[in-house]
Parts: structure tokens; C-alpha cells; sequence
């Protein structure tokens, strides 16, 4: 008896620290995140002494009334880009086929978008397999700034091998 419960004891001792803890989700200010097949992606934290979001791990773009893209960077898992520019009449952006446009400098902005590079792969988006929408979407006039928040969730498929997916649910963005 003594020695099943030593062995109780040891094996639930090698499991508790051998296990690696998944990262907290953050919400708020500047943060990026979603559940790649369910596994938490969020953009990195800066590695500044006070912590903190670093400021290359994202960015947020906007042209007119009309064009939104966010892009973010997780320095161990790849990046994201997610491109809006046509919202149906209820306001869901829908994403359509990605055609090779992999971020901002690239897009014509004629179509609903996002490419992710997971790791070594890069998948695209395909119409009807996605959509998003803004939340909150304001300018402040005091401090010049727009602000903008929303949700999405996608199914990608691998640029080079359709029949490899990869799931986006949950996915958030606050600037």
C-alpha cells in the first residue's frame, strides 16, 4: 500500500511540473488574440524592463470610413494579418479569397482578407470560410486618435496543400 501511494504521489509530482502552463490570455489595450485550433496566439509582450506590449508585435490601419487591417506578430508562432474593406449591409466583414497578399503594403484593398504564417507555413483565407466585425470604431478628437476594436473567426487553408486547415475562433483586437 505504501508503495502505490508513493508511486500515486511521485507520478502526480512528474505530471504537475512537466506540464507547460499556457501564457494568460490578455485583453485590453494593443492586444491581438485568438485560438488557433485551440491553442491560445496572441502578439508578443516587448521585453522592455516594465513589461508591457511591444509596439512592433502589432499594428492598426485605417483609410477613410471604410478600410481597416490589423497585423500582429507572436515572435514564436508567426503573424497574422487581417484586412477589412468591404462590410456587407450588416456591418460583417466576410472574408474572401486570398490571393498572394500577405500585408499591408501589398493589398489593393479589394476584398476581405487574412493570410496567417504559422510556424513555416503560411495559409490564406477562402470565401466563406470567414468573417469579422468592429465592435467599437471611434476617433478621438481631443488626443487624434482612432480607435477601434473587434472580432473575428476563420478557417485557413495551407497555401500549398488545401486539404491542410488550421481553425480560428475566439479571435480579438483592441487598439
Amino acid at each position: 500500500m505504501k508503495k502505490l501511494l508513493f508511486t500515486i504521489i511521485t507520478l502526480s509530482l512528474v505530471l504537475l511540473f512537466s506540464c507547460k502552463e499556457e501564457e494568460e490570455r490578455r485583453l485590453g489595450d494593443h492586444t491581438i488574440s485568438f485560438y488557433l485550433d485551440g491553442k491560445l496566439w496572441q502578439n508578443s509582450k516587448g521585453n522592455s524592463v516594465t513589461g508591457g506590449i511591444s509596439l512592433a508585435s502589432y499594428s492598426f490601419y485605417g483609410e477613410g470610413e471604410n478600410i481597416r487591417a490589423v497585423d500582429a506578430s507572436n515572435w514564436d508562432k508567426g503573424t497574422m494579418y487581417l484586412s477589412m474593406s468591404q462590410r456587407g449591409d450588416n456591418g460583417i466583414y466576410l472574408l474572401g479569397n486570398n490571393n498572394g497578399i500577405y500585408g499591408y503594403g501589398s493589398d489593393p484593398f479589394d476584398t476581405n482578407l487574412m493570410p496567417l504564417r504559422n510556424h513555416d507555413k503560411m495559409y490564406l483565407s477562402k470565401e466563406g470560410y470567414g468573417w469579422a466585425e468592429i465592435t467599437v470604431d471611434y476617433y478621438d478628437t481631443i488626443n487624434n486618435i482612432r480607435h477601434y476594436e473587434g472580432i473575428f473567426e476563420a478557417t485557413l487553408f495551407n497555401e500549398n496543400d488545401s486539404t491542410d486547415v488550421i481553425h480560428i475562433t475566439d479571435g480579438r483586437w483592441n487598439n
